[in-house]
């Protein structure tokens, strides 16, 4: 799904728009929070592919689109690449040309010693709706 549409949702309907100052107080808005896009990269599939899914260039513009959205980034799989400091520099290079502001944490089925903690992903009120709308082309 496009991250940044969904994200959108939030803000651009009055019901769920935290910024209005005549929110009523029981109003979704004040029991909502995005707090954080969590994007799970296959890191595999990065550092196989130049282009992620190469076959289909609308499928990988929608997959570095959520990576450019993610205000937390795991790259999931990390036992099925090369372990070498080369192989992970050069997929992480790739995430970074992407979205250079969100942490990467590197995981094996979606756990690592970053992440067992739901406190490393959750609470951190991650998400700037500015920021991933200069760097993803959205409208703020």
């Amino acid at each position: 799904a496009d991250a940044a549409a969904v994200a959108a949702l939030f803000w651009g309907d009055e019901e769920f728009n935290p910024d209005d100052d005549d929110a009523d107080e029981d109003a979704p808005a004040t029991r909502l929070l995005l707090d954080a896009v969590v994007t799970v990269v296959d890191a595999r599939r990065v550092a196989r592919s130049e282009g992620v899914v190469d076959a289909d260039a609308a499928l990988a513009a929608l997959f570095w689109k959520q990576v450019a959205v993610a205000d937390v980034i795991l790259l999931n799989k990390a036992d099925l690449v090369d372990p070498s400091p080369i192989a992970r520099a050069q997929v992480t290079a790739r995430v970074i040309a992407a979205n250079p502001h969100a942490p990467r944490l590197w995981t094996e089925r979606a756990r690592g010693a970053d992440v067992d903690d739901l406190a490393a992903l959750l609470g951190a009120r991650a998400w700037d709706r500015s920021r991933v709308a200069a760097d993803a082309g959205i409208a703020a």
